[in-house]
């Protein structure tokens, strides 16, 4: 009797099999597509916003440095003046950024501004933070650079200017409310026997200061001369201050000059001064002239305020 040999019901089983093995297999691609289509989503919304929270420093660098450029010799800039809020969002909606003002701390140290912000950007559903610290500094130091010579705007002084060709000052006393005085061009006093003058602070001539008879001349601050100082007779100049010149000439041996700072020659400090520092007392008297004198009243300068885009960023905040 011969075997039965029936291997049909095997093809079917093989091929039954071989679909089980491409469904699994079909399933396995399906899923890890489905993953990594979620993680390329993830990590689209996680760049979009740490890019939203980047934006939010850098408006905010901008503003900074427009207020640094609007002000860059304010005399009293404060955290009020540098902390602002900024915000932005895209045109279809799905991002945007947000720095508020409670998350900006600011303060001064020997002065320079120390600021930290933080920005919050959103893509969709996420958001992302930046801490980034900025920097807005004095470039003004406690003195003058060698060989500058001080200008107006390098001090915090309430300023008159006169534009007069000559000025002549009349006889009797001089004062003013305004601290300091300019001068644009020279400057004379009328002879006589009684021209006081006081300056409260710093006295600036753009031209010559030419005195001719009798003068008494109290400048409690810096004296710039940017031409000749000339004396003739009898003229007293009380300078507690620094003092800088062109040239300086007597055409009589009875005028006096003190300087209690120091002296310079076009824009050069001497090493060895020629005058004697201001006298103490509240009066000089010399040969039956009496000029009254006060005190030193040296004026604080300016600011020079820079923000150089100097930041710290910090992309790991919590």
């Amino acid at each position: 009797m011969k075997p039965i040999r029936n291997e049909k019901g095997y093809a079917l089983l093989f091929v039954m099999l071989l679909v089980v093995l491409f469904t699994i297999m079909g399933m396995g691609l399906f899923t890890m597509n489905m993953n990594a289509a979620k993680q390329f989503s993830m990590k689209e919304k996680q760049v979009g916003a740490r890019h939203q929270a980047e934006m939010g420093v850098l408006h905010y660098k901008a503003e900074l440095a427009e207020i640094i450029r609007l002000n860059p010799r304010k005399v009293n800039l404060s955290c009020a003046d540098l902390t602002k809020a900024v915000s932005g969002t895209s045109d279809d909606g799905k991002s945007g950024y947000v720095v508020n003002t409670a998350n900006v701390q600011c303060s001064l140290t020997n002065g320079d501004f120390s600021i930290s912000v933080l920005s919050k950007g959103t893509y969709l559903d996420r958001e992302d933070k930046i801490r980034a610290k900025l920097y807005v500094k004095n470039m003004r130091g406690s003195t003058l650079d060698p060989g500058e010579i001080p200008e107006p705007n390098d001090y915090n002084d309430t300023l008159k200017v006169v534009n007069d060709n000559n000025y002549i000052f009349e006889n009797g006393t001089y004062t003013q409310t305004a601290q300091s005085l300019q001068m644009k061009k020279n400057v004379t006093n009328k002879e006589g026997n009684g021209n006081r003058i006081i300056i409260e602070r710093n006295f600036y001539i753009n031209g010559d200061m030419d005195f001719t008879n009798h003068a008494c001349l109290v400048v409690r601050g810096d004296l710039v001369v940017k031409g000749d100082i000339k004396s003739i007779n009898k003229i007293y100049t009380f300078v507690y201050g620094d003092v800088y010149y062109k040239s300086i000439s007597a055409t009589s041996s009875n005028n006096v000059f003190f300087v209690s700072g120091n002296e310079y020659v076009n824009g050069v400090k001497m090493n060895t001064k020629k005058f004697s520092s201001v006298p103490s007392g509240s009066q000089y008297y010399d040969s039956g002239k009496t000029c009254i004198l006060s005190s030193s009243n040296p004026g604080t300068f300016t600011p020079i305020w820079d923000f150089n885009g100097e930041t710290e960023v910090d992309y790991f905040v919590d």
